[in-house]
């Protein structure tokens, strides 16, 4: 049996507490020395094969050095015998930068297309493989360096045919699910969704306003010509295609929004026209 304290194996030298179940840790990397540190977090068992996968596709997405797992003892006196529990964590990189929200580097026009390339490409490889990320937003997308990756594949899921896979955060929820009764359980498409909130977190970064709330009093999502409006008028210093791409991928009906592969072209064919598909 293991120890766990406050909730982190006791392995583990824990640096500083980022966050409720997140740790950076003391961490000695076999196969890269110059790794010191780590973030270790605890994960659902069931969801390791996807992250795993996941976070194969692409070098903007937070790498795994490895998965432990852990069986401790939960004292319950309504149980007999003592409750069985194993815990699931994730080790994985430290991102030196913090996420978007964290990120001191300038941001300008220059700056977000690079990362539009980086991360659309990488949306585009998770959805081919049928893996929604389900929770983007500034907070979960990393910055190691100037390079941003996401990360917190908690939620991600593979795709098997429901449509009822929601998760994430209300101010990054599409326009269908915003506007069901039941957010949770929206039969919203979770590839979509992925789209619009990456959408979002490129338009607030261009504002470097975080939490824009794009909803009306009736607690539903703006109709399509005032999204249009407000990321027109809210980005003066942007040019023409650059709002054209944030408008496609804010669409209010999804069928007519961007998909990451058509996303992925847009922006090669207008920013890197000499980058290979």
């Amino acid at each position: 049996m293991h120890r766990l304290v406050g909730g982190c194996p006791s392995e583990f030298e824990v640096k500083k507490n980022l966050s409720a179940g997140v740790w950076v840790i003391k961490y000695r990397n076999h196969d890269n020395p110059t790794i010191s540190e780590a973030v270790i977090r605890e994960i659902d068992p069931k969801l390791e094969e996807t992250i795993i996968n996941s976070s194969l596709l692409s070098e903007n997405i937070v790498q795994i050095y490895e998965i432990k797992k852990y069986q401790t003892t939960r004292m319950d006196t309504r149980l007999a015998p003592a409750d069985i529990i194993v815990n699931c964590f994730l080790i994985e990189e430290f991102c030196d930068n913090g996420d978007l929200m964290q990120y001191k580097g300038n941001i300008n026009e220059e700056t977000l297309k690079r990362f539009m390339l980086m991360l659309i490409k990488t949306l585009k490889a998770m959805h081919k493989h049928g893996i929604t990320h389900r929770d983007i937003s500034p907070g979960n997308i990393f910055m190691m360096g100037d390079v941003p990756k996401f990360g917190d594949l908690n939620d991600c899921k593979k795709y098997i045919g429901d449509l009822n896979t929601r998760k994430g955060k209300v101010l990054y929820y599409s326009p269908l699910q915003m506007s069901s009764k039941d957010a949770w359980n929206s039969i919203s498409n979770p590839f979509a969704d992925d789209i619009w909130c990456l959408g979002k977190v490129f338009f607030e970064c261009a504002q470097r306003v975080f939490g824009i709330d794009f909803s009306n009093t009736n607690g539903r999502i703006i109709e399509q010509e005032e999204i249009e409006s407000r990321i027109i008028s809210g980005l003066p210093n942007y040019t023409e295609p650059f709002k054209k791409m944030i408008i496609g991928m804010m669409k209010y009906d999804e069928s007519e929004r961007l998909t990451a592969r058509k996303a992925y072209k847009m922006i090669r064919d207008i920013y890197y026209p000499s980058v290979n598909k």
